[in-house]
């Protein structure tokens, strides 16, 4: 098919993401890769679908960090954009930047987004 994206993203099927494992093997090893930042979806939907749910999240992190045990390298860190909300993770909540909660002068008010965004981040 003729999909969007790629980089560890094998399924030309279905255009769906799904971990090139290969790929992933290659960098571990030959590159040193330690670390991933944002989703498949940072740059838009595929297809219909929008975003992974926080359970399809975790078992893509599990995967990565299964692959990485196996290659001997140290677990690799995930960037996940979380600065107002886990924009990336299906039904999270998107709040408003920091500027703009600073704008409010209300620390209660920043407290409750932090608490919200790191329940959505945590999920």
């Amino acid at each position: 098919g003729n999909c969007k994206g790629g980089f560890l993203w094998a399924d030309r099927r279905s255009c769906q993401p799904e971990l090139d494992r290969q790929k992933l093997r290659t960098w571990l090893s030959q590159f040193g890769l330690g670390s991933l930042l944002n989703s498949p979806y940072a740059s838009g939907c595929v297809g219909s679908v929008c975003g992974w749910t926080a359970a399809q999240f975790r078992a893509f992190v599990r995967e990565v960090q299964l692959e990485a045990a196996a290659a001997g390298v140290p677990p690799l860190l995930f960037g996940l954009d979380s600065t107002h909300g886990a924009a990336y993770v299906l039904d999270a909540t998107v709040l408003p930047h920091q500027l703009s909660v600073g704008a409010t002068f209300s620390t209660a008010r920043a407290r409750q987004f932090g608490a919200i965004q790191a329940k959505d981040t945590l999920a």
